[in-house]
């Protein structure tokens, strides 16, 4: 009897975790039907801020799958927002982020991950949104691999890599400039006589307005009264 029970619970589990497989599944399927649909709908030139990469979908780990359906839902969520209710896609598109819902619930440590995790501090990129059908596609095959793990729901999604600090790169520029500033300056307060001795020899007589001293006048004077005297 508890032999039965644990196998009826087996079928139970593995049943509802095929049948969310399989949701999944089926709208993957549609979006590699036809991976070119949103040409018709958006412009060439329409383009979507976001912060998800296809690194953040790590093959290693197979809790990163959270992880990343927690960004690129925030990615859909900036498309959708932008959207009239009556967008020939707006169904679909909001069914693919009610989707990544679902993926990012299925885990009970992603309430403290977001809690965690400021995406403000990831860097902005610009994808259309024919690329953004493409990753999320990706996500979902990664789903359907470890989406009936027996840990998947009690792993630790692990955190997303930051970008350096200001203070950690490698930036001496600023500092450079102020170093060679300060030598220059220093090198001007230890040469102020060489400045003033670089100043040309002035010649008396040559400039009515630098007249010759008296020093140079009195022998010549003496000489023109003495010989007057005489």
């Amino acid at each position: 009897m508890p032999g039965l029970l644990l196998l009826l619970l087996f079928i139970v589990q593995c049943g509802g975790c095929v049948f969310d497989l399989k949701g999944v599944e089926n709208i993957k399927a549609t979006i590699d039907s036809n991976p070119n649909g949103f040409r018709s709908v958006f412009p060439k030139d329409y383009r979507v801020a976001h912060h998800y990469t296809r690194s953040m979908l790590c093959d290693t780990e197979p809790c990163c799958v959270f992880s990343a359906a927690v960004v690129l839902v925030e990615s859909w969520h900036v498309l959708v927002t932008n959207l009239w209710d009556q967008h020939l896609n707006y169904t679909f598109i909001l069914e693919l982020k009610l989707t990544l819902d679902r993926i990012v619930g299925k885990n009970k440590n992603t309430e403290s991950f977001l809690e965690e995790t400021n995406l403000k501090q990831y860097p902005v990129l610009s994808s259309s949104p024919e690329e953004l059908l493409n990753l999320t596609s990706e996500l979902f095959a990664r789903w359907l691999e470890v989406g009936c793990s027996p840990s998947i729901e009690t792993c630790f999604p692990p955190m997303l890599p930051t970008l350096p600090t200001p203070l950690e790169r490698k930036d001496h520029g600023p500092v450079r400039v102020k170093l060679l500033t300060t030598r220059a300056i220093r090198r001007e307060e230890d040469q102020p006589e060489k400045m003033i001795d670089n100043k040309p020899p002035s010649s008396c007589g040559r400039s009515r307005s630098r007249p010759c001293p008296a020093a140079f006048w009195s022998p010549l004077l003496l000489l023109l009264l003495f010989g007057l005297y005489w």
